[in-house]
């Protein structure tokens, strides 16, 4: 999956095929002109607790339901867990990549 931000200068893309949540690159932010600003797995922006509820295969986590764009902050990414708890949510800042909530 790729999401671009209709709010700031990036780009930011979700696992590698075949490797849903399993890779080092569960989610990788770029600038425009295709630089990483950050590289993130999993386990970088959520718990362990939270990552054994979630949906898993042979090479796969199940772990995003959904990513938006923060209306009150429009460079901040939303993404919604895919976990057991409904109302788990992490928050990017993409200028930078940093973790600004987590569960």
């Amino acid at each position: 999956m790729i999401v671009e931000s209709r709010y700031g200068p990036c780009i930011v893309t979700f696992d590698d095929w075949g490797n849903i949540g399993t890779s080092d690159n569960t989610m990788v932010i770029y600038n425009t002109v295709g630089m990483v600003i950050r590289v993130l797995k999993l386990s970088e922006f959520l718990s362990l607790n939270t990552i054994t509820s979630m949906f898993t295969t042979t090479s796969s986590i199940q772990w995003l339901k959904e990513a938006t764009f923060s209306k009150e902050e429009e460079d901040h990414l939303i993404l919604e867990i895919n976990a057991e708890n409904e109302d788990e949510v992490v928050v990017i800042d993409l200028k930078n990549g940093n973790i600004i909530s987590r569960p």
